[in-house]
C-alpha cells in the first residue's frame, strides 16, 4: 500500500508562500509546533534544485541520525517520492541526484570533514535552534556556488528563548540581509482536529511558545503558575477502588525520596475532587536503601506500579526485599511540561500529613524536608554555558520535584518508558497498564 502524497497548498498558510518566494540571504521559519516548518524547508530545498539544473544544496541537522529519521523521511515520503520526482540517491555519499544535474546532500554536523569544503547554492538547516554560532557562520561561508543566480541558507526552527543568538541575528539586528518569518499551530488547516486540542490544553509559557510560536525564556521559578498553599489539602479518606503508585527518587546524602500517590477515577471527579494525590511520602537523607525498602514494606496497600529513578543497583536491592519496580520516564522537558499542565489544571495534590518522618538534619541545614517545602525555590538554571543550550531546572534541592514528574509523566506519557537496561527478577512490562508520475525540472510549487 503506497502513502498517499498531501499536496503542499501554499494558498491555506501565508507563512509558506512568503518563505518560498524570499531570496533573502538567511531566512527563518519560527514556528509553533505543528506549523509545517520542515516540510516548507523541504519543498524550497526541491523547488531551487528543479528551478536550477545543476544547482548543489544540502541538507542538514545537528547529527545525521536525527536527520535521517525526520527530515529525510519528510523529503522522500511527501516532497519528492520516487514516483513523483524520479532521482537516484547514494547511500554511502548520502547524495541525492535529480534527472537535471541538481544534487541535494543529507548531513550532519557530526560529519564536519563532508562539509568543511563544500560548495554549494542553497543549505536548509533543520531545527536550527540546535547549531551553536559558531556552526551557524560556519555555513554560511560553504555559499559559494557560482552557477546559481543566488545563494540562501533558509532554515527552520521552534522559537526559544530571547537570550538565544538566533533572536538577536534576526529580531534585533535588523540586517537587511535577515529574515523572519512566523507561523503558529493554529494558522496551519490541515492539523487533525485532536491535535490541536492537545496543544491547545497547554498553559502558560508552554502554550506561547509551542502553539503560539513566541520567543520567551523560561526564567525563574518552574512553576510559577501556582499558589504552593492551594496544593496542599487537609487528608480525606480515600476510596479502596482508587488506583495507587508509588514514585522513587534514589539518594544518600541528598535525601531518597518515595512517594505514594493515589488517582481519581475521571468518571469520579467532581468540583476539587479530581486529578492525584500524594497521601505518603519517605523524604530522608543518610539511610541506605535497605532501610529505606523496609519502611516502604511496612505501608501494606496494593500498588499498582513503582516508578523509579534508574539506578539498577538501588533497584537491584529494593527487588531483592520484595518492593518492584519499573524505570520511569525521566524525560527532564516533556516531563515539566505535563507536570506544569496538570498543575494548572488544579490536578496536582498533596496531603498536609504525608510525611511520614521529619529529616531533622535537612532541617538544620535549613534545606526542604518535602516535596511541597521544594517548589518555592525550583528554579529554571540561568548557569547555561552556551545560549543555545537547553533550558533546563537547577540542580539542587529538586528530589522531590523529579519523584513527582517520574510518576506524572511516566503514567500519562503516551510514549513508553526508556528500554529497560537493568531487569528485576521479578518485574512485570508496565506498558499495557499506560492510559498512555513524473514531474518536469519546471515544477510549479504554487500548483502542487
Amino acid at each position: 500500500m503506497t502513502t498517499p502524497i498531501a499536496k503542499f497548498d501554499t494558498s491555506k498558510i501565508p507563512a509558506q508562500r512568503q518563505f518560498m518566494e524570499s531570496t533573502t540571504k538567511e531566512l527563518m521559519f519560527s514556528g509553533a509546533f505543528g506549523a509545517s516548518k520542515s516540510r516548507t524547508g523541504c519543498e524550497k530545498a526541491l523547488f531551487l534544485s528543479l528551478r536550477y539544473p545543476g544547482n548543489r544544496g544540502l541538507i542538514l541537522r545537528r547529527t545525521y541520525a536525527s536527520l535521517r529519521y525526520t527530515t529525510m523521511d519528510t523529503f522522500f515520503r511527501y516532497t519528492a517520492p520516487q514516483s513523483i520526482i524520479p532521482h537516484t540517491y547514494n547511500q554511502e555519499s548520502h547524495i541525492c541526484t535529480l534527472e537535471n544535474g541538481s544534487e541535494i546532500l543529507f548531513l550532519g554536523l557530526d560529519d564536519p570533514l563532508k562539509i568543511g569544503s563544500l560548495e554549494v547554492g542553497w543549505i536548509f538547516v533543520d531545527e536550527v535552534i540546535e547549531l551553536d554560532e559558531e556552526d551557524y557562520t560556519m555555513l554560511l561561508g560553504r555559499l559559494r556556488l557560482t552557477t546559481v543566480p543566488f545563494r540562501q541558507m533558509f532554515m527552520a526552527t521552534n522559537p526559544a528563548s530571547p537570550q538565544h543568538y538566533l533572536y538577536k541575528r534576526f529580531y534585533l539586528d535588523n540586517d537587511p540581509d535577515r529574515e523572519v518569518i512566523e507561523s503558529n499551530t493554529l494558522d496551519n488547516p490541515f492539523l487533525p482536529d485532536d491535535y490541536k486540542a492537545t496543544l491547545m490544553k497547554f498553559t502558560g509559557r508552554y502554550r506561547d511558545r509551542y502553539v503560539f510560536g513566541k520567543w520567551i525564556g523560561f526564567e525563574g521559578l518552574v512553576y510559577d503558575h501556582i499558589e504552593i498553599p492551594d496544593l496542599v489539602i487537609p487528608p480525606f479518606d480515600i476510596p479502596p477502588h482508587w488506583p495507587r503508585y508509588r514514585s522513587i527518587d534514589f539518594g544518600y546524602t541528598n535525601p531518597f525520596v518515595c512517594q505514594w500517590w493515589a488517582c481519581c477515577p475521571k468518571d469520579e471527579e467532581i468540583d476539587d475532587i479530581k486529578g492525584y494525590y500524594l497521601y505518603r511520602e519517605i523524604y530522608y537523607s543518610k539511610r541506605i536503601v535497605e532501610t529505606h525498602a523496609a519502611r516502604i514494606k511496612s505501608y501494606p496497600e496494593f500498588v499498582s506500579d513503582t516508578f523509579a529513578d534508574h539506578d539498577a543497583e538501588d533497584r537491584a536491592t529494593l527487588d531483592d526485599k520484595s518492593v518492584d519496580s519499573t524505570i520511569a520516564n525521566k524525560a527532564v522537558g516533556p516531563g515539566i511540561q505535563t507536570t506544569y499542565e496538570l498543575l494548572g489544571d488544579g490536578k496536582v495534590h498533596i496531603f498536609d500529613d504525608a510525611l511520614v518522618e521529619v529529616d531533622d538534619d535537612l532541617q538544620r541545614q535549613s534545606k526542604p524536608t518535602s516535596t511541597a517545602e521544594e517548589f518555592g525555590n525550583y528554579r529554571w538554571s540561568d548557569k547555561r554555558k552556551n545560549q543555545n543550550d537547553r533550558e533546563t531546572p537547577q540542580d539542587k534541592d529538586n528530589h522531590g520535584m523529579d519523584a513527582m514528574r517520574y510518576f506524572l509523566h511516566t503514567l500519562l506519557s503516551e510514549a513508553p518508558p526508556v528500554p529497560v537496561m537493568y531487569k528485576t527478577r521479578n518485574q512485570t512490562p508496565a506498558t499495557p497498564k499506560r492510559e498512555w508520475g513524473k514531474f518536469l525540472t519546471t515544477r510549479n510549487w504554487r500548483s502542487r
